[in-house]
């Protein structure tokens, strides 16, 4: 039995993003629909070893805090943990949240 989002954020967003042309925003939808054990989060030293000065990260799940930050970059994510929000902003680090994503047109 496939049983269907309760989240009401989540819901509109996934709406919204599968509603637009762009594919880009198709591929966020399509990962904001899975399930919540395939949602994998991501650590903060994995975006520190992947990223690059002044990146835009787009992260259609939620954003852990293990490891550091030491590049400054724009995070959009469905959610944050409170200390990573702590150690994004001591960074020097954006933080939004991926509704933006479409309100900005990235």
């Amino acid at each position: 039995m496939k049983r269907k989002k309760t989240n009401p954020e989540l819901k509109e967003l996934i709406d919204s993003f599968s509603h637009t042309k762009e594919k880009f925003y198709r591929i966020i939808s399509k990962y904001l629909s899975r399930p919540r054990r395939k949602m994998t989060p991501v650590n903060l030293a994995k975006i520190n070893n992947c990223a690059v000065e002044n990146d835009i990260i787009v992260i259609p799940s939620k954003v852990l805090a293990q490891g550091e930050l030491n590049k400054k970059v724009k995070i959009y994510a469905f959610s944050y943990s409170k200390k990573c929000e702590e150690k994004i902003k001591s960074s020097g680090s954006e933080i939004h949240k991926i509704r933006e994503v479409l309100d900005k047109n990235l």
